[in-house]
């Protein structure tokens, strides 16, 4: 015995329902779990203050900004677009401006490993590693 057919309706409600659904699916996956909490993180050679709509770095011989909120995934990485500004000691004309750089990495708990990529360098940057509520060990160029 066959099935009768469907009504337009219920193939129509059916096939609004299955595009909402895939509509959404995708948006939750790639939506951020979490906003990291404002506070100081620091490190050797680094620290983070983490604002509500903003985070700072300061570095030994730069400093840089993310501007919006610190966003973590599921898992606690984050990439995030940002600026960094190389400062102090002989520079070369050119690299006294805001450049911009991507700040990339995982928290977990009270450690954040961050890597600092410049848009046009391609050189792999090193791994830092920072602990919440720690001071910062920086030495700053001259």
């Amino acid at each position: 015995m066959t099935n009768p057919p469907k009504s337009g309706r219920a193939r129509s409600g059916s096939r609004i329902a299955a595009l909402v659904l895939a509509l959404c699916l995708p948006a939750a996956a790639s939506t951020p779990a979490r906003q990291l909490a404002p506070g100081q993180w620091g490190g050797e050679h680094v620290e983070l203050r983490v604002e509500e709509h903003r985070s700072r770095f300061e570095f030994d011989c730069a400093h840089g900004q993310v501007e919006g909120p610190f966003l973590l995934s599921e898992d606690g990485r984050f990439d995030l677009a940002g600026t960094l500004t190389p400062e102090g000691g002989p520079t070369r004309q050119g690299d006294e401006v805001s450049r911009p750089a991507r700040y990339t990495g995982r928290v977990a708990g009270e450690v954040l490993v961050l890597r600092v990529r410049i848009a046009d360098d391609p050189d792999a940057p090193p791994e830092l590693e920072l602990r919440r509520g720690a001071p910062a060990r920086l030495r700053k160029c001259g």
